[in-house]
């Protein structure tokens, strides 16, 4: 919550900015609040990843392999003068496999944890918005009451000034 994202050119002039302005500024570039929105993707992709034990898998193969197969191997007569050997010959095997597990509690714990934890890092931004809100606000109004002090200290300054010069007359 101490670092920030700088944007825009550096300037040496002042810039006035009212509660609002530095409450948007801070909330815009403060690490802080950018790590917790950051962490609400982290949670999410967890969370679809969970669920993904929860869907059926599909797998599936394809294999293409090319033969030549001797039939007096397997007790086929062969005519007298010909060859044993048949091919060569393509064989193309082509396969899908579906598989859903019925209960698995493990996944299904899972998925819920993974919610929650969805809605712990969301919660967590709103924390970190919100102290970020509060602790700008308070170096705002404090910066305000310093300037107060400044010009109270130099109203006085005038003030014994003046009463001073009018002793000295």
């Amino acid at each position: 919550f101490l670092g920030g994202v700088p944007s825009g050119t550096a300037s040496g002039q002042p810039v006035a900015l009212t509660l609002f302005d530095a409450i948007k500024r801070a909330l815009e570039h403060n690490l802080g609040v950018l790590n917790a929105e950051e962490s609400v993707g982290r949670t999410q992709g967890a969370r679809w990843n969970a669920l993904a034990d929860l869907l059926p898998n599909v797998g599936g193969r394809v294999g293409e392999t090319r033969q030549t197969i001797n039939l007096a191997a397997y007790g086929f007569p062969v005519a007298a003068g010909g060859s044993p050997l048949v091919g060569p010959f393509n064989v193309f095997d082509a396969r899908v496999s579906v598989s859903q597990s019925v209960f698995d509690l493990r996944a299904i714990n899972a998925a819920k944890a993974a919610s929650h934890q969805v809605a712990a890092a969301k919660l967590n931004v709103r924390s970190a918005r919100d102290l970020v809100v509060l602790v700008a606000g308070d170096l705002y109004l404090e910066a305000l009451a310093a300037q107060a002090r400044v010009d109270s200290a130099q109203a006085q300054v005038q003030t014994a000034q003046t009463v001073f010069d009018q002793a000295r007359t």
